[in-house]
């Protein structure tokens, strides 16, 4: 598949998924994971792509962990 997403897309994809894995909440990095690997689908994904892979990762077994789901009661 060629790669054909641009690097203005690219570079608004990186600001989102760090914007909202500054702000904890795991909603919206796990919504920025999934608006990446939509666009991702399309247009191919970049060098980095590991970068939303991490944050998936580590907000599902953060939301999963029972500690911190009830700390955010």
């Amino acid at each position: 598949m060629k790669n054909t997403l641009k690097k203005t897309t690219l570079t608004k994809l990186r600001v989102k998924l760090t914007r909202a894995i500054n702000s904890g909440e795991s909603k919206k990095v796990l919504s920025a994971v999934e608006e990446a690997y939509a666009i991702f689908d399309k247009e191919g994904y970049p060098d980095d792509w590991s970068r939303w892979e991490r944050a998936n990762e580590d907000f599902r077994a953060y939301k999963s962990d029972p500690y911190w789901v009830y700390a955010e009661l």
